[in-house]
């Protein structure tokens, strides 16, 4: 009997440059071990660039849906029962519109099924992110499953529907140890349905970064995090101005790739610093080939990300590990589970630019020491986060699940 698997995204393959990074290895793993893949993306970004599978094809039912593209339009849904029953829980506005949203897509999601005339018995769906998404499947009633790996593992709007949504699937797979823990903080799993399956990242020739050498008395920095809040991107900045001050003979770079609402004041800011012995690129957002790219053409010393949490297990870190580069992070949510002393340095949540200076000066003095922590750091993803690995491991544990073995 064929197999099908359906995959809502949020826009994969139709453009946004993070879940493309996310989605596309799974879509090909995917493709592997199901007879027919289909993608239904909620939102159209752009043109489809990947190259995608033979046996995997995109579906519009849901980006061209009326009620979806006019959100007014979901207000003559407002009645139904699944609808009413969202407004007893504590954020009843908040938890209606996540039942709307809910009920639109289920609305599609049956359309779909039936046009293809897919048949519960060898369909299986898949939301991308634990959210509204997945509660249309549960309402369909088909067999579903999800990943969670960002805002979605602590949403708290609609606590009754996502704690009644995870009881019902197969399985909801988180992309860290701390962002199954978070995601268990705001729903019961006394069902044991949450998994942990990290993301990891890919380096197809498994190549290296240059370093610098001490005796060269320059150090290049590199982060990859949207200019937002709770990255903190700023203080790179800070922690960068400090290590110059520091050590004045030294000449130091930091590239940022990434944008967000905060990158106008990052962008003053770094006009401002004068610094002779510090030069910043702020490269806003690139593609991730773009990424990759500058790892294997520019000399990279070390990786850094100060966020107040992550709830998974950030690619960007996986990424720089990939490629020999030792990382500098907070020791929050999930990034512990990839950065130890053995590849890099964990900072408090609280760390101040002096406290960097400390912890990183020896191995800017010590070739030996900053080799270990390079070497350290490609081990780290050779055996733990190596996407090549990773993502084939999860497709083939969701093919395998016991409701799954007749499909």
């Amino acid at each position: 009997m064929s197999r099908t698997l359906v995959l809502v995204t949020e826009s994969y393959p139709y453009g946004g440059i993070t879940e493309s990074v996310f989605a596309a290895p799974d879509v090909r793993a995917l493709a592997a071990e199901w007879d027919c893949v289909i993608i239904a993306p909620l939102l159209r970004r752009g043109k489809i660039e990947d190259s995608l599978p033979a046996n995997v094809e995109v579906c519009d039912s849901i980006v061209n849906n009326p009620f979806w593209k006019h959100k007014w339009l979901r207000i003559f849904k407002a009645l139904s029962p699944r609808v009413l029953s969202a407004l007893s829980n504590r954020k009843p506005l908040a938890s209606m519109k996540y039942a709307l949203a809910a009920l639109t897509v289920r609305d599609c999601l049956a359309a779909l099924v039936g046009g293809k005339g897919l048949k519960p018995e060898n369909t299986l769906l898949m939301s991308y992110w634990f959210s509204y998404e997945t509660t249309a499947m549960m309402w369909l009633g088909l067999p579903y499953i999800s990943r969670a790996h960002g805002y979605d593992l602590s949403l708290k709007k609609a606590g009754k529907l996502r704690t009644k949504t995870l009881a019902n699937s197969l399985g909801i797979w988180a992309a860290s140890k701390a962002g199954a823990a978070r995601l268990q903080e705001t729903i019961a799993d006394p069902l044991h349905k949450i998994i942990v399956a990290p993301l990891g990242s890919q380096n197809a020739d498994k190549s290296k970064s240059s370093h610098h050498k001490a005796s060269d008395r320059a150090v290049t920095f590199l982060s990859c995090a949207r200019v937002v809040d709770i990255k903190r991107v700023s203080l790179n900045l800070d922690f960068m101005e400090a290590l110059a001050d520091a050590r004045p003979d030294w000449k130091f770079e930091w590239i940022h790739i990434g944008d967000g609402d905060r990158m106008p004041e990052l962008k003053m800011r770094a006009a401002e610093s004068r610094r002779r012995n510090l030069s910043i690129e702020l490269k806003g957002a690139i593609g991730n080939s773009e990424v990759h790219e500058l790892y294997r053409t520019r000399t990279i010393d070390w990786f850094l990300l100060l966020s107040t949490y992550e709830g998974g297990l950030p690619i960007s870190i996986c990424e720089a590990l990939s490629y020999g580069v030792p990382v500098v992070a907070t020791d929050t949510g999930g990034i512990p589970e990839a950065v130890d002393d053995s590849c890099g340095i964990l900072m408090p949540a609280d760390a101040n630019p002096d406290e960097f200076v400390l912890s990183i000066i020896p191995y800017l003095d010590s070739d030996y020491r900053y080799g270990e922590l390079s070497t350290g750091a490609f081990s780290r993803w050779t055996e733990h986060l190596d996407s090549d690995t990773l993502r084939p491991a999860f497709a083939r544990a969701i093919s395998s699940l016991p409701m799954l073995q007749n499909l």
